[in-house]
C-alpha cells in the first residue's frame, strides 16, 4: 500500500450521542476442539487447534438458526436493556460479514419486521469492519437529529465454512450483538478514521467459478500467514495512529479498548505492536471463535453487563480490520 494513501473518511468532534442499550446472542452450547474433531473429521488435531489459534471453544448455529433470527434477539435484548420501545427506532443498520441469509431484501428488513420497528433499513456487507462502520453512521444520523439507531451485527455460516479447511473451519464463530445509540448532551463519537485497499481483496474471499481456486462459496485465506501478520499491524496502526492524533492522545491513553479479535494466539502479539494494553481489552475470542463482524459489539455488550461497566467521562478505542482489505478506529466517549 503506498505511504501516501490516507484514510478515506475521518472526522473529529463529539456528535452528542451515547450507548443505550446492548444485547447478544450466541447459539447453542459451546463447541470444543474436541467435538468439532471428532464430529467433522478434521485434519488437524484439537491440540493443533489451540496452538494455532488459542481458540478452545466456539459458536456454531443450529438448524432453527438465520443471521436474521440471531440478529433478532440480539436486537431486542438491546432495545429492552436501553428502554427504547422497537417504535422510536428511527434507523436500522444491519452490518454482516457473510452478508446475511439473502440479497434480496436484505436480512435487516426481516430484523425490522420481526421487532415491530417502522424506520428506514440499511443493510452493510463490509467484512469485519461492517459493524464499526454502522456504528459511525449511527452517531453521525444521531448528530443530525436523527435516532434513536439499532446496529446490529450477525454472522450465519450456511455452508460457507468448508471442514477441510484447516484455516479457517476451527477458526470462525457465530452468531449477533446490537447497540442502541441514541441522543445525548455530550459523550458519542469524537474521532474516526477508515480506510480500504482492494489491491489486497485475496486476503480473505470466497472464490468464484472462473478463478484459479476453483468454484465454491467456502472462505479461504489467500495470503499466507507472515504475510497476513505483516499486512494487518500496519493497517491498523494507521487508523489507530490517525484516531489518537487528531485527539492529541497516546493509544495508550484510552480507557479501555474493543477489537476485532482474529484469534487468541495472535491478539498479544497485535496489541503489544499497537502498543496498547491488553489488560485493557476483554479477550473472549478464546471461547467465542471469531465471529467477524459481531466481535466489537459482543464486547461491548460484555462490558456493559458486566460488574464495572463503562462510566461518564471514560474513552474506548474500538478498532477493527478485515477482508477487503479494511481497517476503521473509532475513539468514543461514554456520556
Amino acid at each position: 500500500m503506498p505511504s501516501a494513501q490516507v484514510p478515506h473518511l475521518t472526522t473529529r468532534g463529539t456528535l452528542g450521542a451515547a450507548i443505550a442499550g446492548t444485547g447478544s446472542f450466541l447459539p447453542g452450547a459451546p463447541i470444543s476442539n474436541e467435538q468439532l474433531c471428532s464430529e467433522h473429521d478434521l485434519p488437524v488435531t484439537p491440540g493443533w487447534i489451540e496452538e494455532w489459534t488459542g481458540i478452545v471453544s466456539r459458536h456454531r448455529s443450529r438448524p432453527s438458526d438465520s443471521a436474521a433470527s440471531m440478529a433478532i434477539e440480539a436486537g431486542r435484548a438491546a432495545l429492552e436493556r436501553g428502554g427504547v420501545s422497537p417504535r422510536e427506532v428511527r434507523r436500522l443498520i444491519f452490518a454482516s460479514s457473510l452478508g446475511g441469509d439473502r440479497r434480496i431484501p436484505g436480512t435487516g428488513f426481516l430484523v425490522q419486521d420481526a421487532l415491530g420497528a417502522s424506520c428506514d433499513v440499511v443493510d452493510l456487507h463490509g467484512s469485519c469492519v461492517a459493524w464499526l462502520t454502522g456504528l459511525d453512521l449511527a452517531a453521525r444520523h444521531v448528530a443530525t437529529g436523527g435516532g434513536p439507531v439499532l446496529v446490529v451485527a450477525a454472522e450465519h455460516d450456511d455452508g460457507v465454512l468448508d471442514p477441510t479447511d484447516r484455516r479457517t473451519f476451527p477458526l470462525f464463530g457465530e452468531g449477533a450483538a446490537a447497540v442502541v445509540v441514541v441522543p445525548s448532551g455530550r459523550g458519542g463519537l469524537v474521532a474516526s478514521s477508515f480506510l480500504a485497499d482492494g489491491s489486497h481483496w485475496r486476503y480473505l474471499h470466497v472464490p468464484t467459478a472462473d478463478e484459479a481456486e476453483g468454484a465454491g462459496r467456502s472462505v479461504r485465506f489467500g495470503a499466507d500467514g507472515r504475510a497476513i501478520r505483516k499486512l494487518v499491524p500496519e493497517l491498523l496502526g494507521r487508523v489507530v495512529g490517525d484516531v489518537s492524533a487528531r485527539l492529541a492522545l497516546s493509544p495508550a491513553e484510552f480507557d479501555r479498548f474493543f477489537a476485532h479479535q482474529p484469534n487468541a494466539a495472535w491478539m498479544p502479539h497485535l496489541l503489544t505492536a499497537l502498543q496498547l494494553d491488553p489488560a485493557r481489552l476483554d479477550l473472549f475470542v478464546d471461547r467465542t471463535g471469531s465471529i467477524p463482524s459481531v466481535m466489537i459489539p459482543l464486547g461491548l455488550d460484555r462490558a456493559f453487563r458486566s460488574e464495572r461497566p463503562p462510566r461518564a467521562g471514560e474513552r474506548l478505542l474500538l478498532f477493527s480490520v478485515g477482508a477487503g482489505v479494511a481497517a476503521g478506529a473509532v475513539a468514543w466517549e461514554v456520556g
